[in-house]
């Protein structure tokens, strides 16, 4: 389930409205393309920038190896820089990352901690993860579907379809 939703997130870049002279709507016609030569050479600038949404897609393309050599390392770097910002695309893929053991060291408690902290504050896309964890189970959490009826609840307290 984990390994599955990060290739699902990596293309959920900016949700919200955008403006016409949005790069991010370039950055997406190319990953839906599969075009990750132009996709990365939109995001590497704004990710060196600091730009969240392109340090959190560049960590999963990174941790895929795709259009880029298989680099965990620079994933968890990029990563962990978007998460310090809150993005919580970046939360749930370094979790799902600790989670399996996938280039890190398996550390459950870990990862259960950094979903936990943008759901407790309120963020609908954190709370439908973590929710989804809960209701599958997975191989940090028991299933436990009063927890994820829980955290679904939240999110939908904040009209997230």
């Amino acid at each position: 389930m984990l390994y599955r939703i990060v290739v699902v997130l990596m293309f959920g870049l900016g949700t919200a409205a955008i403006a016409a002279d949005d790069p991010y709507q370039e950055i997406r016609a190319a990953l839906n393309e599969k075009d990750y030569a132009t996709a990365i050479s939109l995001l590497e600038p704004l990710a060196e920038a600091g730009d969240a949404a392109a340090q959190s897609q560049m960590g999963v393309l990174y941790a895929q190896g795709l259009g880029v050599d298989k680099d965990m390392d620079r994933a968890l770097q990029l990563l962990e820089k978007s998460h310090a910002q809150g993005n919580p695309f970046a939360a749930y893929n370094l979790a799902s990352l600790y989670a399996t053991g996938n280039g890190v060291d398996r550390d459950c408690e870990k990862a259960l901690e950094i979903l936990h902290a943008p759901a407790e504050s309120g963020n609908a896309i954190a709370q439908v993860n973590l929710a989804g964890l809960y209701a599958d189970g997975s191989s940090c959490v028991e299933r436990d579907l009063a927890t994820a009826i829980h955290w679904y609840g939240e999110a939908a307290k904040q009209e997230d379809p």
